[in-house]
C-alpha cells in the first residue's frame, strides 16, 4: 500500500519488489513484483508483473536483461531508454549538470536495405550498434530508439565532451567499412543532440529538441552533427546584454545618444509647434539603436533614470535654442518607470527650466497608461509636482484598457495619446473608428487633448479630420529626424 501511494504521487518505482504472498488456502509463498515502463494504446503507463519467486537471483538478472534489451541491436530497448531519460531529466531539474542525449540516425537506410536485402536488416542494425558503441565511453547508455535510429545518454559530459563524442561516432562510420553478414558496405550517420539542463528539464522537450537537430542535419544530406546547448545560448545572451550595458554607460559618459524629433500636427490650426522627442543610441560604427534595443538592458541595471535625466537636460537645452530662434515650440518627452518613482526628479526639472528661463508649459512629460495604473500614488504625486511649474502630463497608450477614463478621476493628464492598436487599418475598421471617436469626444468634454499616432495613410487622415482628435503624428505625415524643420504653417 505504501508503495502504491508513492507511485500515485509520481515517485519512480523500483525495478523489483520482493514480498510474501498468500494462496487462497492461507499458505504463504515468496513472490516478486516487477515494474517496467510500457505503452498501452499509445499512452505511457507502468507495467506491473506479479509472479511466484521460483527461480534464483541469477535467473532474475537474466530475465531483467531480456526485458530491457532489444534483440536485433543488442542495445537497451526504447522503453528502458525512456525510463533512464526520465531519471536524467529529473536530476537536471534538481540542478545536476553535464548530461546530454544524442539521437543517431543511419543515413540512406532504405537504400542500404535495397542493397543488402530485408533479411539482413537486423544484421545491419547490430553492426551499426557495435560500431557506435566503439566510440562511446564508460558514462554512456546506448539504446535502439526507433526503427533505424539509436539513442545515447551521456553522463559527466559538458558541451565540449558531448560534441567530441558525437564527432567520434560520426567519424567511426565515415568512409569506414561496415561488415553485414557476408556483405561489406559503407554507411554514414546523422546526429542530433541536446545538453540537458534546468531550462530544458522535461523528457518530451529534450527529445523534441534532439529530433529537430537530427532533422536539421538530415536535411543537409547527413553525415553531420548538431548539438543544442541551452547554456551556450544563455551565455551568448548574457554577453550581448553586458555589451549593450557597456554601450549605454559609454553613451551616458560621452554624449553618445542622439535625439530625433517627430512633429505632432494640429488638426485644428493650434498655434505653435510640437514635437515628440525620440531617443537613439549611436554606436561606434555609426549605427543608431532605437530605445527597445537598449532600454530593457539599461533598466535591468538601474540606468534608465540616468538616461531620462540626460534626455530631459538635452530637451531643455533644445527649448533654449528654439526660443532664441523665436520658435514657440513644445516638446514631449517619454519617461520610464524608474523616473516616475524618483521623487527628486520634478524639483530637478523645475530648477533646470528656471535656470534656462524656459516656461514649464514648453515641456510635456509622457508616461504609459499602464504604468500609472500600477503606480497610481506615485503618478498622482508626479503629476501634481510638474503642474506646479507649468509642465503637463501626457498618458501614452491611452484606451488600451477597458477603464482608461476611470484613471482620469485620479490623474489629471492634459494629453491623451490614443493607443496605436486602434490606428491599424483605421480607414477600413469601423469598430476602431468608433472607439477613436468615443475617446476623442469624451476627452474633449473633459477638457483633454488627444493625439492620434501611427497614422499610416491619407484615408486614416480623412477619418481623423471628421473626429474630435486634436493632434496627429506618424511617418505618413512626417518621419522622425535629427532636426526640427517641419513647416507647421502648411
Amino acid at each position: 500500500k505504501l508503495l502504491l501511494k508513492r507511485l500515485s504521487k509520481g515517485e519512480p518505482p523500483p525495478k523489483t519488489m520482493p514480498l510474501t504472498a498468500q494462496h487462497s488456502d492461507g499458505s504463504s509463498f515468496d513472490a516478486i513484483m516487477e515494474f517496467a515502463q510500457a505503452t498501452f494504446e499509445g499512452e505511457r503507463c507502468l507495467q506491473v508483473v506479479f509472479r511466484q519467486k521460483t527461480i534464483d537471483a541469477e535467473a532474475i538478472k537474466e530475465l531483467d536483461e531480456l526485458r530491457t534489451r532489444d534483440h536485433a541491436s543488442g542495445l537497451f530497448n526504447r522503453q528502458h531508454f525512456l525510463a533512464e531519460l526520465d531519471d536524467v531529466v529529473a536530476a537536471a531539474a534538481n540542478g545536476k549538470k553535464h548530461q546530454a542525449v544524442l539521437l543517431i540516425d543511419i543515413d540512406s537506410y532504405g537504400a542500404l536495405l535495397n542493397e543488402i536485402g530485408l533479411g539482413e536488416a537486423d544484421a545491419l542494425l547490430n553492426a551499426a550498434a557495435r560500431r557506435m558503441e566503439s566510440a562511446l565511453g564508460k558514462n554512456a547508455l546506448a539504446a535502439r530508439f526507433a526503427d533505424h535510429s539509436f539513442g545515447v545518454l551521456l553522463g559527466e559530459s559538458n558541451f565540449v565532451a558531448t560534441r567530441d563524442t558525437a564527432e567520434a561516432i560520426r567519424a567511426a562510420f565515415e568512409g569506414q567499412i561496415l561488415h553485414v553478414g557476408r556483405r561489406s558496405l559503407t554507411a554514414s550517420v546523422s546526429i542530433g543532440g541536446v545538453q540537458i539542463g534546468e531550462k530544458i528539464a522535461s523528457s518530451p522537450q529534450v527529445l523534441a529538441k534532439a529530433g529537430q537537430a537530427l532533422q536539421s542535419v538530415g536535411a543537409l544530406g547527413g553525415n553531420r552533427l548538431e548539438i543544442f546547448d541551452p547554456a551556450a545560448k544563455d551565455r551568448a545572451e548574457e554577453e550581448r546584454v553586458l555589451e549593450r550595458i557597456r554601450q549605454v554607460e559609454e553613451a551616458l559618459n560621452s554624449n553618445g545618444f542622439v535625439m530625433h524629433y517627430q512633429p505632432i500636427i494640429s488638426l485644428h490650426g493650434d498655434e505653435g509647434e510640437c514635437y515628440e522627442v525620440l531617443l537613439r543610441m549611436q554606436l561606434e560604427n555609426g549605427d543608431l539603436v532605437p530605445p527597445l534595443g537598449f532600454l530593457p538592458e539599461a533598466e535591468s541595471q538601474g540606468l534608465t533614470e540616468r538616461v531620462d535625466r540626460w534626455v530631459i537636460g538635452r530637451t531643455i537645452a533644445q527649448l533654449v535654442e528654439r526660443k532664441k530662434m523665436g520658435k514657440n515650440t513644445r516638446l514631449i518627452v517619454n519617461i520610464t518607470t524608474e523616473s516616475l518613482l524618483d521623487q527628486r526628479l520634478p524639483a530637478l526639472i523645475r530648477d533646470q527650466l528656471a535656470k534656462a528661463d524656459i516656461d514649464g508649459e514648453r515641456l510635456i512629460l509622457e508616461i504609459p497608461e499602464s504604468k500609472c495604473v500600477t503606480h497610481l500614488e506615485q503618478a498622482q504625486r508626479f503629476q501634481r509636482d510638474i503642474n506646479k511649474f507649468g509642465s503637463s502630463l501626457s498618458l501614452e497608450q491611452f484606451g488600451s484598457s477597458g477603464n482608461s477614463f476611470q484613471l482620469l478621476a485620479h490623474i489629471d493628464a492634459n494629453y491623451l495619446r490614443i493607443d496605436r492598436s486602434l490606428m491599424g487599418d483605421l480607414a477600413k475598421n469601423s469598430e476602431n473608428q468608433k472607439k477613436v471617436r468615443e475617446i476623442a469626444d469624451r476627452a474633449r468634454d473633459l477638457g483633454k487633448k488627444t493625439i492620434a499616432e501611427f497614422v499610416q495613410d491619407a484615408a486614416s487622415m480623412t477619418v481623423l479630420f471628421t473626429s474630435s482628435v486634436n493632434f496627429v503624428c506618424g511617418n505618413f505625415l512626417a518621419p522622425a529626424g535629427p532636426s526640427m524643420n517641419y513647416d507647421f504653417s502648411q
